[in-house]
């Protein structure tokens, strides 16, 4: 049976038209990488659309935000204005996952949310420098978001999009061109927060095709950076 995605977030996919690349990460060149030029495809590679399989649009309840979770590449300002000692850190986080500071040197602040890495860094200078650290951490610039999508879809491979864009499961099929006829299931892994006064931790979830639909009803997953989405093959 032949499928098609009537694609609902019509602005995430002209902003990715002006700005989205693709580029392989160290290590891993022998996906290939894509400049990606947006238009509405067909969910199958080829055919006619099939109405009983579209995938619908649905509004998107802005208050159910998901958090983000700090990554490589993040550009952070840190000030402290304590009496008689103040400085200000602008700092990037480096591909160890840290970031290196006035006197505490290097600290891990990947996958904690901006609030997460404020309290690590307060309670940092009040074990060793200062009886009540006045800090504040601010996010300054996000790294592009990353994704790695492979399997039954048109063109599998590594793809960014511009920082601020919202892109859900559904998106990144569309983006990569949309999964084939032979798709049937979807695996993602994904950062998630399960205990908030903890970083995120890695989870793996599948979805079947025909579940992923835009409606009330179904929560479309939210890509939260660097997430992995294996589009599968049916064996019948």
């Amino acid at each position: 049976m032949e499928t098609t995605c009537t694609f609902g977030k019509v602005a995430v996919a002209l902003c990715a038209a002006l700005f989205l690349t693709s580029g392989a990460h160290a290590g891993e060149a022998q996906l290939p990488t894509r400049k990606f030029d947006y238009t509405p495809v067909s969910l199958l590679s080829e055919g006619q659309p099939n109405e009983s399989n579209t995938i619908e649009s649905n509004d998107i309840d802005a208050t159910k935000r998901e958090p983000y979770y700090l990554r490589t590449g993040d550009q952070l300002l840190l000030e402290l204005t304590n009496p008689g000692y103040a400085f200000k850190n602008e700092v990037v986080i480096d591909n160890q996952g840290t970031v290196n500071l006035n006197l505490l040197g290097w600290v891990n602040l990947e996958q904690n949310t901006v609030e997460q890495a404020e309290k690590k860094l307060r309670e940092a200078y009040a074990e060793k420098y200062f009886k009540n650290p006045r800090i504040s951490l601010r996010l300054v610039k996000k790294v592009p978001l990353r994704f790695k999508i492979l399997g039954q879809v048109a063109q599998p491979g590594f793809y960014e999009v511009p920082p601020g864009l919202e892109v859900d499961l559904l998106d990144a099929i569309a983006i990569a061109g949309g999964y084939t006829r032979l798709a049937n299931k979807v695996t993602y892994k994904h950062l998630t927060q399960e205990d908030k006064n903890l970083p995120a931790t890695e989870k793996i979830e599948t979805y079947r095709i025909r579940e992923l639909k835009r409606s009330s009803d179904t929560k479309i997953p939210v890509l939260s950076g660097d997430d992995t989405i294996v589009v599968g093959e049916s064996i019948f």
